[in-house]
């Protein structure tokens, strides 16, 4: 047979809200999930065994994987980002900024800059190592209201945003 696929689900569970978020770390082997009860949980893939979880935010509406390590980024209703490194739990930053929800967001493509789009209409770049904010897009990028989704391209001097 063309089709010797196996097929195996693990379900995961500890959430006490709204599942809002999952994803794949950049090689497959760990998975997150996370949801409106605060909390970033990191899965084993091939066990479903938990091996992290990752606290803080008032809620999660959002997370992401760097894309060639294991960080994850998370945007809260409360208006921050929090930054964890995964194999140990530390938060390596909180970025503030936005005034309101962090609706969407995400590494840049070669994964050394996060952008993010809030409730706000504003877009922010900031600088992972530092926490700094090194720019904000605010009403002369054309947004009037929520930035709802947004996409980085090339090597991330490219990004694509809605509303």
């Amino acid at each position: 047979s063309s089709n010797d696929y196996t097929s195996v689900m693990i379900r995961l569970d500890g959430h006490t809200d709204t599942v809002t978020c999952v994803g794949f770390n950049f090689n497959g082997t760990l998975a997150l999930t996370g949801g409106y009860d605060g909390i970033i949980r990191i899965w084993k893939v091939d066990t479903g065994e938990l091996v992290q979880t990752l606290e803080g935010p008032e809620d999660v509406e959002w997370a992401q994987w760097h894309v060639k390590g294991n960080a994850v980024i998370a945007g809260s209703r409360d208006g921050t980002v929090w930054m964890w490194l995964t194999h140990n739990g530390q938060c390596v930053h909180v970025f503030a900024g936005h005034d309101g929800a962090v609706a969407c967001g995400g590494f840049t493509k070669d994964g050394k800059m996060i952008y993010t789009g809030g409730e706000d209409g504003t877009i922010r770049q900031w600088m992972p190592k530092t926490g700094n904010c090194r720019h904000v897009y605010d009403e002369g990028a054309g947004h009037e209201a929520e930035v709802t989704c947004m996409a980085s391209g090339g090597d991330g001097d490219l990004l694509l945003s809605g509303t």
